[in-house]
């Protein structure tokens, strides 16, 4: 389900000739050099920035959150529809070849728990177990793997406490439940995924690439609205 650079730049190349535009023109068109498009479309390119991707979905007049998804930024939620957490395991333990009692042999954990798990009839194992169980069924990152892989998160994402000055100087203490990682391009524009700190929270770079909801004035900001935010900070600052 991750990202696909092959697949992407067919995706690309199929909606650029449904168009009948050369990549010469697509390029005029967003902005974008003839060479890059075709490293694009030819998988060559790496992750391609959300940015771009805006790009790329004005010059050819396609849903941006589509092409975003194909991109393997969004989650296909249909796909995901009525899976949970013991869904996944279940899938993973049985790709890896691994009865329930290789795993709990391995993880540590009981055949009757890692049942309970795969049946949906008890919540997420404490993380250290979920180490556990993830090395045992391949997975090095469990956590990692679900951000990266599925629309489901664990724990609802991690808790932090955040302490901040009020403007009476008064300390206040909130309890934020937030996704553990971030996807932050780098100056290069390559994708890289980041742990998220107490300090980011405060960060409006950061905060505007936290797989979480964000609200202006009481309204929930869209993909799109975030986008257009990037852009114009990007204008004013950098």
């Amino acid at each position: 389900m991750g990202f696909n650079p092959n697949e992407f730049g067919k995706e690309l190349r199929r909606l650029r000739r449904n168009k009948r535009l050369t990549m010469n023109q697509l390029g005029d068109k967003v902005d974008l050099t003839q060479p890059y498009i075709s490293m694009i479309e030819n998988g060559k390119a790496g992750k391609v920035i959300p940015d771009t991707i805006k790009k790329l979905s004005d010059g050819l007049g396609v849903d941006y959150s589509d092409l975003m998804r194909k991109a393997g930024y969004l989650k296909n939620r249909k796909e995901n529809a009525g899976k949970g957490f013991g869904d996944y395991i279940k899938e993973l333990r049985e790709k890896a070849g691994k009865t329930i009692e290789e795993v709990s042999y391995e993880s540590g954990l009981s055949t009757e728990e890692i049942q309970r798990i795969e049946n949906k009839e008890v919540n997420e194992p404490s993380k250290n177990k979920l180490l556990r169980l993830g090395k045992s069924i391949g997975v090095d990152d469990l956590y990692m793997w679900f951000f990266e892989n599925t629309s489901y998160h664990l724990y609802g994402g991690d808790v932090f406490d955040l302490m901040f000055n009020s403007p009476s100087k008064n300390k206040a203490k909130i309890t934020a439940t937030l996704p553990k990682y971030l996807e932050i391009p780098n100056s290069n524009g390559v994708i890289e995924t980041l742990a998220l700190q107490p300090n980011h929270i405060f960060d409006l770079f950061y905060m505007l690439h936290m797989d979480t909801d964000l609200y202006y004035k009481g309204d929930r900001l869209s993909n799109d609205d975030k986008e257009k935010i990037k852009s114009m900070l990007k204008l004013l600052f950098e």
